[in-house]
């Protein structure tokens, strides 16, 4: 059995009376229900573990940390006393506290600290939680900066600092944990080091080749170089990059090594726009490569962040920043992508530098003159409401087409009994209307096709009823809705549609000109009389249906003049509203 006798020079308690009063030195064995009662074990390795204990004694609970192996090794037995003594020597609030190094009934050695409760910076980087926000926990880390700087001044380099390693408590605490290859340089070295990098274990470091978690060792520790306080540095460095970015400086694995050696931007802001330039540049001064460049202490790491986060900026790091964020968006292209990019760059210098009135003189002109080519995204949403409009126009025309087919029933009941013209009335509703729920239901365009249909029934009405009487009305109606089609912003289409109107209306003129369709229209006498071609129209209320007619005619034609000039109006609004406050962003010079 190995008993751990720590001073042995130390005499024995006595009381007032000189008797030797009989404690427990903390050389004698752990003997289960004497002092401590062992609960379960709450975190392992491959050297050790830690399980939760209550101190009888005291009445408090512990965590106690021992070796798992019962027969440990001289190497491993010289590296857990070595942790004890380095941890129980540096007595600061961020680092947990070692209350006995003892002897459990076995032999094997274990010290009881205080025991902890909280969550790993890992875990809380990992989840994304939104507990803890990134001013909380870069608090917490300044914390660890000074409790890092505490134990460089006691002389420990701690050597593996992780996000594993930090704890943040539920009460506002925050621990560093695991000095287990925490490195004494006035210590003598370890014979049993071998310089070897260890595969990074969640949370334990590897005993034996173990000098660091790769990903977060500073070169020189990864060559086996000679080490110092700034190694540390470079970790916590390594750290402040995580919590910035959401992910780690170095990948994970085998290239952890090749990437520390080669080395990589350190700016997190390169994943998250939001960082401001100070952290920026802290994170590249902490995690630089060069030993003679990096920041010289944790404590200047710390105080930097602390002053970041207590307010000050650097105004000269800023407007550095800005006027090259300002040259890189001068010198962007009118195009689609160069207006992007000249917008965001434009928008950092500004955030970076408020001052900076160029910055704002370009986003506004940006913002009010529009670029020579409409952007690819503009066009696909501008195309999304067309087709949305369509959709509306064919709605309209089954509408129309169907109220249209039901009323020649009653137009037949009304005394129009002619079975040709009437015949071809409803086949013009019922292709209008097919045509119509075909569009709908297929997701076609059958623009072209619903036009033909309107065209021929504009030649069909001023065959019916004169082309100088009731079609003309209903042609400037819709030639005026078809204008606000989406399809008749295109100059040909409308053009063609025009065109196409009149030409059915014309024509019917001109077949009863030449004598192939006989007249609609007479004077006699200097009276004009129209005739129609459908039998039985004598007995048709004539005068009622026109009387009904005019009405419609006129409240349809207000109707799509007063909609069509509205929207004009709520545009033109809009667009000086929009082009009023994008000046307001601009700074005006004062002469």
């Amino acid at each position: 059995m190995l008993a751990l006798d720590l001073d042995d020079t130390q005499e024995p308690p006595t009381s007032e009376e000189g008797a030797v009063t009989h404690t427990r030195r903390p050389s004698e064995p752990l003997v289960p229900g004497d002092r401590y009662q062992l609960g379960t074990t709450i975190a392992f390795g491959g050297m050790g573990e830690v399980v939760t204990a209550h101190d009888v004694d005291i009445g408090r609970d512990v965590a106690i940390k021992r070796l798992r192996a019962p027969n440990p090794t001289p190497v491993a037995l010289a590296r857990f006393l070595r942790e004890a003594r380095i941890q129980g020597r540096l007595d600061h609030p961020a680092i947990v506290p070692v209350h006995e190094l003892a002897c459990d009934q076995e032999g094997r050695p274990f010290f009881a600290m205080k025991k902890l409760s909280g969550t790993t910076l890992s875990a809380i980087l990992s989840s994304r939680s939104s507990r803890f926000t990134r001013h909380q926990l870069l608090r917490a880390f300044a914390d660890v900066c000074l409790a890092i700087e505490f134990a460089h001044t006691r002389g420990v380099i701690h050597r593996d600092i992780k996000p594993a390693n930090i704890l943040l408590g539920d009460f506002g605490e925050v621990y560093v944990l695991d000095w287990g290859i925490a490195r004494v340089p006035t210590d003598p070295a370890d014979p049993h080091e071998s310089g070897g990098i260890a595969v990074e274990d969640p949370s334990w470091t590897r005993p034996g080749s173990a000098l660091g978690t790769p990903g977060y060792m500073s070169p020189e520790q990864a060559r086996g170089a000679a080490i110092d306080a700034r190694t540390d540095v470079y970790a916590l460095g390594s750290v402040l990059f995580e919590i910035l970015a959401r992910r780690p400086l170095h990948p994970r694995g085998k290239d952890a090594l090749k990437s520390t050696l080669r080395g990589v931007d350190a700016r997190p802001s390169l994943y998250d726009p939001d960082v401001p330039p100070e952290l920026d540049a802290l994170c590249v001064r902490a995690t630089t490569p060069f030993v003679e460049d990096r920041i010289t202490s944790a404590r200047e790491l710390g105080e930097a962040l602390q002053r970041y986060l207590d307010g000050d900026r650097d105004l000269a790091l800023r407007n550095k920043l800005a006027r090259e964020h300002l040259a890189l968006a001068l010198a962007c292209g009118d195009d689609d992508g160069g207006r992007r990019i000249a917008m965001r760059e434009a928008g950092q210098a500004i955030a970076l530098d408020p001052t900076l009135t160029a910055a704002a003189e370009l986003i506004g002109r940006l913002m009010l003159e529009p670029p020579k080519r409409m952007p690819a995204q503009v066009v696909d949403e501008l195309a999304e409401q067309d087709r949305a409009a369509g959709k509306r126009f064919v709605w309209s025309l089954v509408v129309v087409h169907g109220v249209s087919f039901a009323m020649l029933p009653v137009l037949w009941l009304l005394g129009m009994r002619d079975g040709f013209y009437v015949g071809m009335m409803g086949a013009v509703c019922a292709a209008g209307f097919l045509a119509a729920v075909a569009d709908l239901r297929l997701h076609r365009d059958l623009l072209w096709g619903h036009l033909a249909i309107m065209l021929f029934g504009f030649a069909l009405l001023a065959r019916i009823l004169s082309p100088f009487l009731v079609a003309p009305a209903l042609v400037g109606i819709n030639v005026v809705a078809f204008a606000f089609h989406p399809r008749g912003r295109h100059p040909l289409a409308f053009t063609l549609f025009t065109v196409g109107a009149l030409g059915a209306i014309l024509c019917v003129w001109l077949g009863e000109v030449v004598g192939l369709l006989s007249p609609t229209m007479q004077y006699v006498g200097g009276t004009l009389m129209i005739h129609s071609p459908i039998d039985g129209i004598a007995a048709f209320p004539v005068s009622t249906a026109l009387a009904v007619y005019v009405p419609l005619t006129l409240i349809s034609s207000a109707a799509v003049s007063f909609t069509t000039a509205r929207f004009a109006r709520v545009a033109r609004d809009r667009a000086h509203l929009q082009a009023w406050q994008v000046r307001q962003l601009v700074p005006t010079r004062r002469d």
